[in-house]
């Protein structure tokens, strides 16, 4: 079980990671595809899917950040 802080510190983050994939598309999916495949932060068996439709990946990051978001506001009692 998380604690309330938990809860509240991984919505910050989570927020931050919204924030941050603004930023990251701004230059177009290729682009972001890059910076992602640099950093390690995708799955491997995604990357070929990317590679091939990179505009899924903008909506694949921002479904999985919502969905976090989302989750931790309700199992904080924020919704």
């Amino acid at each position: 079980d998380m604690s309330d802080t938990d809860i509240a510190q991984e919505l910050v983050h989570a927020f931050s990671d919204l924030n941050m994939v603004e930023a990251l598309f701004q230059k177009g999916p290729e682009r972001a595809l890059m910076e992602m495949k640099k950093d390690n932060l995708l799955p491997p068996e995604q990357v070929k899917l990317y590679e091939k439709h990179p505009e899924r990946l903008e909506e694949d990051t921002r479904k999985s950040l919502y969905f976090s978001f989302v989750s931790l506001g309700a199992a904080g009692g924020y919704l």
